[in-house]
């Protein structure tokens, strides 16, 4: 049977980290974790587990690491998940095989739909994006990234979906609107994304606080009818997310749509060429 490499990262990650080596350590062959020099116990956890651990300079998130994470690994394929993800129990049972499968049918890599779940209240997070489907499993010589927060990777042939029975538990703790995580995201995504300028919403964005703030209603309707529409599930914790994705939705394309000429040329060299590329470019020469 085909042997897996799992791969996470993980920056004072201690709280989370045993609970996801626990979930996956007996299902894959080696155990890659690319670290940002923590300062807790989550390196000597790591190793505890049997963990190659290859410290890396933090950047506050981890898409940059993702190429360098996947190098690492000596097997082909490739299970990667966040320290507050989990696999179900279906999923865990069947990894191996659901990779052998793939491999006997050419396939690049493997689509999960990826579940919320609040952990104060005990529910799922039935938002407008769920469920939230995940490329996690693949073959490394077939995926790329280019190191662009929030991004899905380049797949280099055919993806195989699972049924929902199969799916990645996300574990959330904060639904707090615009919190510190979202505020370094949509900072972030300022300098690597593009985003093709409407003159009606950079209007809209230069114009008094109010209006700013009606923006933002009105982005958390359309995503709250969106979800109505297509009979997904609601609940009380998903129209909450619903509420936070908007307010982060809106912060990132207002600091898009005003950043300037000199960060339009960034983020548009990021998107041809890949954060990735470009700083380890910068780091040869």
């Amino acid at each position: 049977m085909v042997s897996v490499c799992f791969v996470t990262f993980t920056r004072n990650s201690g709280c989370w980290l045993r609970g996801l080596l626990d979930n996956v350590v007996d299902i894959v062959d080696e155990v890659v974790v690319v670290d940002g020099y923590s300062s807790d116990d989550t390196v000597e956890i790591a190793k505890s587990y049997g963990a190659r651990v290859f410290q890396r300079k933090p950047r506050g998130y981890v898409e940059p690491d993702r190429m360098f994470a996947i190098r690492q690994c000596n097997n082909d394929w490739v299970l990667y998940l966040d320290t507050d993800e989990r696999l179900n129990t279906r999923l865990r049972r069947d990894l191996k095989e659901i990779i052998d499968k793939a491999i006997k049918n050419n396939y690049s890599a493997v689509m999960i739909n990826r579940y919320n779940y609040h952990i104060k209240s005990g529910n799922f997070i039935f938002d407008a994006g769920f469920p939230d489907p995940q490329i996690r499993i693949f073959n490394k010589y077939r995926v790329e990234y280019k190191g662009i927060i929030h991004e899905f990777p380049k797949v280099h042939g055919r993806i195989m979906k699972l049924a929902p029975e199969y799916a990645i538990i996300h574990l959330v703790n904060d639904l707090t609107p615009l919190n510190k995580k979202d505020v370094i995201y949509a900072y972030v995504e300022r300098l690597d994304h593009t985003y093709k300028r409407s003159r009606l919403y950079s209007a809209f964005t230069h114009l008094k606080p109010f209006t700013i703030l009606s923006a933002w209603v009105i982005l958390y309707g359309y995503f709250t009818v969106r979800q109505l529409m297509a009979r997904k599930p609601v609940n009380i914790v998903g129209l909450m997310n619903n509420l936070r994705v908007a307010l982060y939705k809106h912060l990132a394309l207002l600091l898009i749509v005003t950043r300037g000429r000199k960060l339009d040329r960034i983020a548009n060299a990021i998107n041809e060429h890949g954060l990735i590329k470009l700083l380890e470019h910068s780091e040869i020469t």
